[in-house]
C-alpha cells in the first residue's frame, strides 16, 4: 500500500496558521505521543483552529498520518514537511514580528524608547531571566545540600531535604501539621541551614505545642475583639480615667446583651481587618525601645535609653514609679 503525500496539506496549514504553526505542532505531537488526553487536546486545539476550514484541514492531516502509519516506512533520505523548515515562511514570519515590534516601540514615549536602548548598554554581560525559573514551583527546586568534608552521605541528605519539600503546607491542607510531617519539614530546614546532626527527639513536639499555643492566643485576642463581656446586665458609669460620665439624673436602661453560640467566619475576617497585629506576638517594652533607636550598638542603645528615661523623669516626676514597675516586669518576663 502506497503512502499518501502529506506535504501539500502541511504547507496549507502552515501558511494558514502563520505564527501559530509551532504551537499547533507541539499540541498534535503531544496528543499522538500520549502526553495529552482528549479533553486537553480539544481545549488547546480550539484556541489554535479558529476557522472551520482549518478544522477540516486538521482532520485531513490526522487521517493522513494514521493512514501512513499503517503503510511501509519511508526511505531514509525522505524529508517530510512536518520537520522540514520553510525558509520563505520563516522570512515572512520574522518580517511580521519585526513590523509588530517596531510599531509597538514607536508608539511608546520618547523617554521609554531611550530606556529600551540603554538596557543593553547598562548591562552588557547580564542575561535575561529564563522563563522556566519564573514558573518553578516549590517542589521543583533543587535542595540546598550543606557543605561538609565527608561526601559519602550526600545523596542521603539530598533525599531528606527533598522529602521535606514534598510535605504539604498548612495553607494547602487547611489543618495543623502532624508530628511526622513536621519532623520531615524541620529536618529539611535544619539540613539546609547547615545543621548536619539533624534533630533530636522531642523537637517536633515542642514546635507543635508552640504552634497550638500561638493559635490559641490568636483566637483569644480575636474573640476579645468580637465579643464583649457580659456583666450580668450591669452598666458602667465611668472608666478608670473618668473620661466618660453618664448623666446620673437621666433614667438608665439595662443593655440587652446578645447571646452568641458560635464565632462566624465573617466575624473572624472583620476582627483580622480591624486588628491585623493580633497574628504577631507583641514585643516587650524594652525591645520596642531598642528597635526605635535605629542602631546596632547595644551599649549605645542602653545609654540612649537611660538618658531618655532620665529626661522623662525630670520633666514628669510622677512617671518614676511607672518606669520602675516596667523594669521589674521586664526582668521577671525575661527570666520566664
Amino acid at each position: 500500500m502506497s503512502r499518501i503525500d502529506i506535504d501539500s496539506l502541511l504547507k496549507k496549514m502552515q501558511m494558514a496558521l502563520k505564527t501559530k504553526w509551532t504551537q499547533y505542532q507541539i499540541i498534535v505531537a503531544d496528543f499522538i505521543s500520549g502526553k495529552m488526553n482528549k479533553e486537553e487536546f480539544d481545549q488547546q486545539i480550539n484556541s489554535v483552529l479558529e476557522k472551520k476550514y482549518l478544522v477540516h484541514l486538521h482532520n485531513e492531516i490526522l487521517l493522513t498520518i494514521y493512514a501512513n502509519a499503517m503503510c511501509d516506512p519511508p526511505e531514509k533520505s525522505c524529508i517530510f514537511g512536518w520537520t522540514k523548515k520553510k525558509k520563505e515562511y520563516q522570512r515572512l514570519r520574522v518580517n511580521d514580528q519585526r513590523k509588530e515590534l517596531k510599531s509597538e516601540i514607536m508608539g511608546l514615549h520618547y523617554r521609554d524608547r531611550l530606556r529600551i536602548k540603554s538596557i543593553k548598554k547598562d548591562s552588557p554581560g547580564r542575561s535575561l531571566i529564563p522563563s522556566n525559573t519564573l514558573f518553578e514551583s516549590r517542589i521543583a527546586k533543587l535542595p540546598k545540600i550543606p557543605l561538609f568534608k565527608d561526601k559519602i552521605f550526600t545523596a542521603h541528605y539530598a533525599s531528606d531535604i527533598q522529602r521535606g519539600y514534598h510535605v504539604p503546607l498548612s495553607c494547602d491542607s487547611m489543618e495543623i501539621p502532624d508530628i511526622d510531617g513536621l519532623r520531615e519539614r524541620s529536618l529539611a530546614i535544619a539540613l539546609e541551614s547547615g545543621l548536619i546532626g539533624g534533630l533530636k527527639e522531642g523537637v517536633p513536639e515542642i514546635i507543635l505545642a508552640g504552634l497550638e499555643y500561638h493559635l490559641k492566643n490568636v483566637l483569644a485576642i480575636v474573640i476579645a475583639k468580637v465579643r464583649f463581656q457580659n456583666f450580668r446586665g450591669s452598666t458602667y458609669t465611668e472608666n478608670l480615667n473618668n473620661f466618660i460620665l453618664l448623666n446620673p439624673n437621666k433614667p438608665r436602661r439595662k443593655q440587652e446583651v446578645k447571646k452568641y453560640s458560635s464565632l462566624t467566619i465573617q466575624e473572624l475576617g472583620l476582627a483580622f481587618q480591624l486588628a491585623p497585629f493580633s497574628l504577631v506576638e507583641t514585643p516587650p517594652p524594652i525591645t520596642r525601645i531598642w528597635a526605635t533607636t535605629l542602631t546596632n550598638n547595644a551599649t549605645y542603645q542602653d545609654n540612649k535609653v537611660e538618658e531618655t528615661i532620665l529626661n522623662v523623669i525630670k520633666e514628669n516626676p510622677s512617671c518614676k514609679k511607672r518606669f520602675e514597675l516596667a523594669l521589674v516586669l521586664d526582668e521577671l518576663l525575661a527570666g520566664v
